[in-house]
């Protein structure tokens, strides 16, 4: 069992990464990496289109790290010309999505409904702690 002494180091770096304090700011600032906004407007929570793309790069090259850079030109305009102009593109106008299944759908519908009831805490109809266990009960699947 971890203890809360020894998760102390983890939780001193995401508030000095991710949160702040009075006067510092975070590494990251929260419009970098906070989602509560894409929830409300039902835009993609992740970044799994460009973690595609990448995929299919590293597959290109050959899963070379540091390739020598006439071959990444070369493969990269290769890529371009082919694959990844006609996803970005289909992307765009919402071609070619592969269809989600019924549990992503109605769990994305549950946190949505929960990030709506974040203003609650400032009329104080619902506490901090309450929030946080219905998000934990809308992620889970």
């Amino acid at each position: 069992m971890v203890t809360l002494v020894e998760l102390q180091p983890l939780v001193d770096w995401f508030y000095s990464t991710y949160i702040g304090n009075q006067t510092t700011a975070p590494i990251f600032a929260h419009h970098l990496w906070n989602v509560y906004d894409r929830v409300l407007q039902d835009r993609p929570r992740s970044n799994n289109f460009n973690e595609s793309n990448n995929r299919k790069l590293q597959g290109l090259l050959g899963n070379v790290s540091h390739p020598p850079m006439w071959e990444f030109m070369r493969k990269l305009r290769m890529a371009y010309a082919s694959d990844f102009n006609n996803d970005y593109n289909d992307w765009l106008s919402n071609r070619g999505r592969r269809s989600r299944h019924s549990t992503a759908i109605e769990r994305d519908a549950r946190i949505k409904t929960q990030v709506q009831r974040f203003f609650r805490i400032a009329a104080r109809r619902l506490t901090k702690t309450e929030y946080l266990d219905g998000v934990v009960v809308a992620l889970r699947d």
